[in-house]
């Protein structure tokens, strides 16, 4: 787990909770859960990702829709898709999440710099913005 960031419209990915808006109570926590490197083969290399969300409303999440991007490099993103039932004060599961492989062509720019971000430790440099969520009625 890299580390908890505060939702309001970007986020970022630091050491501590970080937020391009003040705001005094969050209501919904993003953090990258899952960051992974794998071998997928003697040629092929990958990471696996997802990131998590903390419900700290009153309601109950059906499913969410969360960007990444990079630090000065917006162009580059990666939609994510949590499905997940989340009632009040729960946080998602990663047991599910995206493979980024280095042999698939249109993610090749994506891997690369997921791997410069790990080869760096520079994961100040990872985005994340809440784009969609769905309430239960």
């Amino acid at each position: 787990e890299i580390s908890a960031c505060l939702v309001g419209s970007e986020m970022c990915i630091r050491d501590s909770f970080c937020t391009n808006v003040p705001v005094v109570n969050p209501t919904i926590i993003l953090q990258v859960s899952r960051f992974e490197r794998k071998k997928i083969s003697r040629y092929v290399n990958a990471f696996r990702i997802m990131p998590s969300l903390t419900n700290l409303t009153q309601q109950t999440i059906r499913s969410a829709q969360i960007k990444l991007t990079f630090w000065e490099k917006s162009q580059l993103s990666k939609n994510f898709i949590i499905n997940q039932k989340l009632i009040p004060n729960s946080k998602s599961h990663t047991n599910l999440s995206y493979l980024i492989r280095s042999d698939v062509p249109a993610q090749a720019l994506l891997y690369k710099e997921l791997l410069s971000i790990s080869e760096n430790a520079s994961y100040d440099q990872l985005i994340l913005e809440l784009l969609e969520v769905k309430y239960q009625e």
